[in-house]
């Protein structure tokens, strides 16, 4: 309770772990590898048609894990066509933006977080030369911040007043992107398919329940993305003079390629920006990757 809070550093304690689960398959091999990954990452490493290798076998990701009597979280996430503020809630309906009261969306989906993790299977191909390719990948987005957001405070860097502001409550939605999947949430089979028509309907689609599940499905395939939100340390930029996003995209990347100079390897922190409206400037956040953060963006 107390990590997944930021009250306690959340690196020490794996709250947010998700597991490829395959010894339902039945193979002998599969009592000997135990694939778990964060969150964050497994969104993307076991993402249903992704393969990996363990003890020298090729492991494909086939499903959701849907526990009887239990339910994935589904999330509606949007990026608003006026000031492209970025927004994602259990709301299933359509919302005004928070940051400018605009209903139209340049871009919206809906987003399942798998917290049961998921079901793989043995593949017959042997593992090449290569790690296999990833499927998809994934991009994060700022939220907000969870209670109350913090007071700016003025600074000046190279002659600029540059106002700052730090936050160990900084909202992270991490979301798949490429072409979604059809996700069967009754019994948790999924497959990677083509982002469907604008007006085609959800019909029931036959298919093959997950390795462990015995017989065929046929209840209805929609079409989702995967996603995960996890509060870490923020630190969030107002330069008023990189007004374009263009150039706020620019000056985020040169910022997240110095920090090498000041001992932080590139990995530890990443960075989006924040929409603080139409006709004015994006900030810039920059954050720790890890869940709960690690006190790198400080």
């Amino acid at each position: 309770f107390l990590a997944q809070r930021v009250v306690l550093p959340k690196y020490g304690f794996p709250v947010d772990l998700a597991v490829l689960e395959v010894s339902r398959s039945g193979d002998r091999e599969s009592s000997q590898v135990d694939l778990s990954r964060d969150l964050k990452l497994a969104i993307t490493d076991y993402a249903p048609g992704s393969r990996t290798v363990a003890n020298k076998v090729l492991w494909e990701s086939a499903g959701l894990k849907i526990p009887t009597g239990k339910a994935l979280l589904e999330y509606r996430w949007s990026i608003c066509s006026n000031c492209d503020a970025f927004a994602a809630s259990r709301t299933t309906g359509d919302v005004l933006c928070a940051v400018c009261g605009s209903n139209e969306t340049e871009k919206s989906g809906i987003f399942l977080q798998p917290i049961f993790g998921f079901i793989g299977k043995k593949c017959d191909e042997k593992p090449g030369e290569s790690r296999p390719q990833r499927t998809v990948f994934s991009q994060s987005h700022f939220s907000d911040y969870a209670g109350l957001a913090p007071d700016f405070e003025e600074s000046d860097l190279g002659g600029q007043r540059v106002r700052i502001r730090f936050s160990r409550q900084g909202l992270i939605t991490v979301l798949t992107r490429g072409r979604g999947f059809n996700v069967c949430l009754s019994c948790g089979f999924a497959a990677p398919q083509p982002r469907r028509r604008p007006g085609a309907r959800n019909r029931p689609a036959p298919h093959d329940r997950p390795p462990g599940n015995r017989g065929e499905c046929s209840s209805v395939l929609v079409h989702r993305e995967l996603g995960h939100q996890y509060l870490t340390d923020v630190v969030e930029l107002d330069i008023s003079t990189a007004r374009e996003w263009r150039t706020a995209w620019s000056t985020l990347y040169a910022l997240l390629a110095a920090t090498p100079s000041i001992g932080i390897a590139a990995g530890d922190v990443d960075g989006t920006l924040r929409s603080n409206g139409p006709g004015r400037a994006p900030s810039l956040i920059i954050f720790d990757t890890v869940p709960g953060g690690a006190g790198h963006v400080r």
